[in-house]
């Protein structure tokens, strides 16, 4: 019984002459055989052919019992024959090898290792012992050879495979016939399919050719040669990319199709091998195959559905290969064929229907379904065929039964969730990434990591999370994507897997700028590339090119010359290796562009950086219109311009720089990010190249763009500290610049619009979601409900707690599959709920009466904000500075000559080295130290601040504004401050000169207040009976003064344990004045997690901007630092008063930096005993000037010159 591996044999191998077997030897049975045999003399020269026949006796009945008796007996009889077969005699090398053929039928049944050693030792005897030039010496050596290469398969030892090649091509060069050629072949093709050495296939292809140009005409093996060829040819196109061989492929599979004969059982496979070569070819064609080949492969689907019967068990797949074929033509062919897509789309439901009995076949078959109908979305853009796909694609999901395997449900839900990444990547609703993700997850918590293809799912979720990264730039999404990638690397070191994991490190690079990052993407780019054979072209070309940009990138930053040199070899030879045709292209062009503007950089070879533009253009030209990556390659462009503008300025250069820009910045699809980039880079263009601006290039309109992009870059959908994170970033000189233009070009209402409408994008946010819907509850109620209720929620859950960017970059701890379940399901909830809330806001734009619903407010809605007295805005900018005075109904421009940004940093950091000195701890100044050049005068700086800032102000204020009597208090006009940039961290209301206690001041000349934006100053005062005492809540230390004050059941009091947070919130929802007399706190690294410090946890800002009082009117907040924003986001009041005042208090009390426990008191006994006295006098809450009173009474008690003590108390809002 020949063993597996040895069925393909010449024709004229013949292992035993019958002629020399008795004829009774066919009716004896192989006992009594092999008796009658023995009973011969050892040296008759029959008696080894008897025996011989006893042995295939023997041999035959294992082959039917499997009785390893049998074969037993049977070896033992071969290995007499063999002893009694002198080495001169004609059969003796056929003997052995049946020796040898029975030891291999032992080992194939009973896997005994020495069985096949000895095999192979027989046979290489055989081949040792026999001369090249017997003609049988060939067939010695194949048999040898295979032999071998079934141990290679089962040990693996290279030695094993390098001499059954050399015993194969030994033995095609001693008898080149079809045979002995084409096992060479299957041995070369098995080689390279391991190690993908590219001469390996190549010999395969020559040897294979002449196998079939040998093999005789009408040879029934002939069709089985040249499928072989095919093979081969495939093979090497896939490694290698030449469209030549699969050229080849395709004529040798047309041959096989001929030459096969109907009823042949491999009719059907020749068939659809051609169809799919075909299929490779029109694929690889991508938007322009030959129409020829769609036809010959639907012809061929289609033949192939027609060849199979009814009921056959591969029916519905060839059905539905047919169904995938008329798909492709019709997406394929330009005139729309829409007789195919009705057709591929009917036979995917019959295919549907013919597995009603089986849900998980079912099920495959309404995906493919799903995703043709994504196809023809794709092509017709009709988007009833969208939610057709989607419509089925849940429809796969929902036959699943229950009992159903792990594995079907979470290949169906995955594929379902692949076609959600589609469709959000088409019309860009984050609720089908969210979906996606969902799935995805779920799916990779159901599956064990055995599980085969495990690896796939995790990449794929790494990937939804980047594009959300991409859509929001939350970096734990990235965080998350890497740490999967790791998992999947973990399961799959394959080259696929590494690659993405560099891209995700790479991507993070671009985002934080670490060296450790990019050295990482180096290491793992290197190591994917040698982990590819070198004979796989078509795969290297690309890592190489990759790898090659990140030397680049390194480059660029580092200007070591070697790398370079490496990035230089790697892209050129990338570049050249890949096909103009190629999809690659693309991505190779703009790589290396970026790095011929990175060798720019550094050499300032103006023929660097045309190169690069020119390669660019080439990318632009292949990036179509609607992709949603086209607005960052028209950036890249323009960027490319700009560095050409800086060494050699032309028009031709800036006309085409803006021209990439303005499409960039207006575009509808893309990232906002990279529209907001464009804007800018616009602007840019326009400041430092007015000599080459014409009419159309008009730098308002610019300014315009980029103040609208604002709120959408800091999207609501963000938590508050990504949204101040991305404002912090993004944001720059935007609003200074855009207001110092229209001030530049004499448009002071313009210049106060986009002051506020660029300025605290956050407090805006907030307040529009408690802005009143009595307008469109009367006239749309079914609306206003709706955005109530998604506005309640957006209160209460948009702000959780989760891990900000500075903590998350520090994590490198990978998260688990339930961590990123548990902590992603309210985040993505709270983002699709932003997400409707933004599209129900344009639904209620587009209703009659209502296109100005939660808008920016026009300048005329801006003019009650100063009802109360004078509202000065101070803007800043390099190019200018200006004050921005509204009140009367009118803006009135007072510029600032003396003030500049650095100015203003100056002072802001010499006042909190002197705060320092004092050892006083403030936002911008935290040691407790003196040092030596903390000796600053804080007189002269206050000097300064009153020179260049506020006299200005007052001057004009005095001179040129007729003021209202009520806004005047004992004869002092009251001003509310809005200020930008390092003014923010200086007390404006105490600038002066205080010489010898004589000079003008600020404090003496006016009643101050602040506000975060002109729209906190627009809420209505709380409506309250003034007759009645007001009731307070009281957080404070044990005996506090003000107690005294109040009377109960007016006051509650929550002193020692009951200061907790809980009871602090219920009183801001009870009553309406709060005392927080506590430990503040500004957190420098996360300001949103800024708090008080209440006696069971903190209170941050964070919790208080999802607080709404309802009651609220008066917050006094007699804590440290709970006036002091941040400077990184200077202009959004990123402090725990304006969190007070977002949470609906009118007016808050509170402080710049840390204040003396013996002061506070006494401040806030003497302010509240002027407010009440006010009050008790008819005039009213006037809370800036209690607040005034109660300062003066410490300033002069402490002296005006100890002004760390009383300077630091501020009023905010009405």
């Amino acid at each position: 019984m020949p063993c597996a591996g040895f069925q393909h044999f010449p024709p004229h191998a013949t292992m035993e002459d019958s002629a020399h077997i008795s004829t009774f030897t066919h009716t004896a049975d192989a006992a009594e055989l092999h008796f009658l045999a023995e009973q011969l003399a050892d040296d008759d020269p029959v008696k080894p052919y008897h025996l011989a026949a006893a042995a295939e006796h023997f041999e035959d009945h294992f082959s039917d019992t499997r009785q390893v008796d049998d074969i037993d007996q049977a070896i033992s009889i071969r290995r007499k024959v063999c002893e009694l077969t002198p080495d001169e005699h004609e059969d003796w090398a056929r003997r052995l090898l049946m020796l040898a053929t029975c030891l291999l039928s032992r080992f194939a049944y009973t896997q005994q290792a020495d069985d096949f050693e000895q095999a192979i030792l027989v046979q290489r005897k055989v081949c040792q012992m026999t001369p090249d030039e017997h003609k049988d010496q060939a067939l010695y050596r194949s048999m040898l050879a295979i032999s071998l290469q079934i141990r290679f398969k089962l040990c693996g030892s290279p030695s094993d495979e390098t001499e059954l090649l050399t015993l194969l091509r030994v033995a095609a060069e001693l008898d080149e016939t079809a045979w002995a050629l084409n096992r060479l072949a299957e041995g070369l093709f098995i080689r390279f399919e391991r190690e993908f050495d590219i001469t390996d296939i190549d010999e395969a292809i020559e040897a294979q050719k002449k196998a079939v140009e040998l093999a005789p005409i009408h040879d029934a093996a002939e069709p089985d040669g040249l499928n072989f060829l095919g093979d081969l040819f495939s093979a090497r196109f896939k490694h290698v990319g030449n469209s030549t061989d699969l050229d080849e492929a395709i004529l040798l599979r047309r041959q096989n199709v001929e030459l096969i004969r109907n009823g042949d059982s491999d009719k059907l496979q020749y068939i659809s091998k051609l169809a799919d070569s075909l299929q490779t070819r029109i694929l690889r064609a991508r938007g322009n195959p030959m129409g020829t080949d769609l036809d010959e492969e639907v012809t061929l689907r289609r033949a192939a559905a027609e060849y199979i019967p009814n009921g056959h068990a591969v029916q519905a797949r060839i059905i539905m290969e047919l169904a995938n074929a008329l798909a492709i033509r019709f997406l394929a062919q330009e005139t729309n064929p829409i007789g195919d897509l009705k057709e591929a789309l009917s036979l995917y439901r019959c295919t549907a229907e013919m597995k009603l009995d089986d849900p998980s076949a079912r099920a495959t078959c309404l995906s493919k379904l799903g995703n043709t109908y994504l196809g023809a979305f794709v092509k017709l853009s009709d988007f009833s065929y969208l939610e057709d796909s989607i419509a089925v694609q849940r429809e796969a999901v929902d036959i699943m039964p229950p009992e159903i395997n792990l594995r079907d449900m979470a290949v169906i839900e995955y594929t379902l969730g692949q076609t959600l990444v589609e469709c959000y990547q088409r019309r860009g609703d984050l609720k089908d990434l969210e979906e996606a993700i969902t799935l995805h997850s779920r799916g990779i918590a159901s599956l064990p990591d055995v599980f085969t293809g495990k690896q796939q799912h995790i990449r794929d979720l790494g990937v939804c999370y980047l594009k959300r990264f991409d859509r929001l730039g939350e970096l734990d999404d990235l965080q998350r994507a890497i740490s999967l990638m790791h998992r999947a690397v973990d399961l799959d070191s394959g080259t696929r897997y590494l690659v993405d994991l560099a891209e995700l490190y790479e991507r993070r690079w671009w985002y934080r700028k670490n060296m450790h990052d990019l050295d990482q993407v180096i290491v793992f780019r290197r190591q994917s590339l040698d982990a590819v054979p070198s004979g796989r072209l078509l795969e290297r070309r690309g890592l190489m090119g990759d790898l090659g940009y990140c030397y680049a990138i390194r480059y660029r930053y580092q200007g070591r010359l070697e790398d370079w040199e490496e990035a230089t070899a790697l892209q050129m030879s990338s570049i050249e290796a890949t096909p103009d045709d190629s999809p690659v292209k693309r991505v190779q062009l703009r790589t290396w562009a970026s790095s011929l503007s990175y060798r720019f950089y550094h050499s300032k070879n103006l023929k660097d950086i045309q190169d690069a533009i020119a390669m660019q253009k080439r990318v632009v030209g292949l990036t179509p219109q609607g992709h949603f990556e086209r607005p960052r390659v028209l950036w890249t462009l323009a960027c490319r311009y700009h560095a050409e503008l800086s060494s050699q300025p032309s028009e031709s250069s800036f006309l085409s720089a803006s021209e990439a820009l303005r499409e960039a910045a207006y575009i509808t699809a893309g990232p906002l990010t990279a529209q907001f980039d464009a804007a800018t880079l616009l602007r840019t263009l326009y400041e430092e190249f007015p000599q080459f601006c014409g009419p159309s290039h008009n730098i308002l309109d610019v300014h315009q763009r980029v103040v609208d992009l604002l709120p959408q870059v800091a999207w609501m959908g963000l938590s508050v500290s990504r949204r101040y994170e991305e404002l912090g970033r993004e944001i720059g000189d935007a609003v200074g610049a855009a207001t110092a233009a229209a001030l530049a070009a004499n448009d002071p209402e313009r210049a106060l619009k986009w002051f506020e409408g660029g300025r605290a994008v956050v407090w805006s946010q907030t307040l529009n979601l408690r802005t009143p819907l009595d307008g469109l509850q009367k006239a749309h109620p079914e609306h206003a409900e709706r955005i109530r209720e998604i506005t309640v929620t957006l209160q209460q859950g948009g702000y959780g707690d989760r891990m900000h960017t500075k903590d998350m970059l520090s994590m490198e701890n990978r998260l688990s599959m339930e961590d990123t379940l548990s902590t992603d399901k309210q985040a993505s909830d709270y983002r699709l709920l932003a997400d409707e809330y933004g599209k129900k806001v344009e639904e209620v734009r587009q209703l009659p009466g209502f296109d100005n619903f939660l808008r920016p407010r026009r300048i005329h809605d801006l003019y009650p904000a100063a009802s109360g007295g004078p509202v000065v805005c101070i803007n800043m900018h390099e190019s200018r500075c200006d004050a921005l005075i509204l009140c009367n109904g009118s803006v009135f421009h007072v510029p600032l000559p003396k003030l500049s940004p650095s100015i203003a940093e100056s002072m802001r950091d010499e006042w909190g080295s002197y705060l320092g000195s004092l050892g006083v701890q403030s936002r911008n100044y935290r040691a407790g130290v003196a040092r030596d050049w903390d000796d600053v005068d804080p007189g002269e700086i206050l000097a300064r601040l009153w020179d260049v800032v506020v006299l200005p102000v007052l001057k004009f204020v005095t001179e040129k504004i007729p003021l209202d009597a009520n806004n005047t208090t004992d004869g002092l006009p009251h001003i509310t401050w809005c200020t930008t940039g390092a003014l923010a961290f200086l007390p404006l209301h105490a600038a002066g000169r205080y010489e010898d206690g004589v000079g003008d001041n600020a404090f003496d000349s006016i009643i101050s207040s602040y506000t975060p934006t002109l729209a906190s100053l627009l809420a209505a005062p709380r409506k309250s009976d003034d007759a009645v005492s007001p009731r307070i809540a009281i957080a404070a230390q044990p005996n506090t003064p003000i107690a005294a004050l109040f009377s109960p059941p007016a006051i509650r009091l929550l002193i020692g344990q009951d200061g907790t947070t809980q009871n602090v919130l219920e009183a801001m929802s009870e009553y309406r004045w709060i005392h927080l007399a506590c430990h503040g706190t500004q957190n420098t690294s996360n300001p949103a997690q800024s708090a008080f410090l209440l006696h069971d946890r903190p209170l941050s800002l964070e919790e208080l901007m999802k607080t709404t009082s309802n009651v609220g009117e008066l917050a006094f907040l007699s804590a440290c630092e709970t006036a002091t924003g941040d400077e990184d986001v200077p202009d959004e009041a990123v402090h725990l008063a304006a969190g007070m005042l977002a949470a609906g208090y009118r007016s808050v009390v509170a402080t710049m930096w840390e204040i003396g426990d013996r002061v506070a008191p006494v401040v806030a006994e003497a302010f509240y005993q002027t407010l009440l006295q006010e009050m008790d006098a008819g005039r009213g809450m006037n809370v800036a000037y209690a607040l005034h009173e109660a300062v003066k009474r410490v300033r002069d008690r402490v002296g005006k010159e100890s002004f760390a003590a009383w300077v630091p108390f501020v009023h905010y809002g009405l």
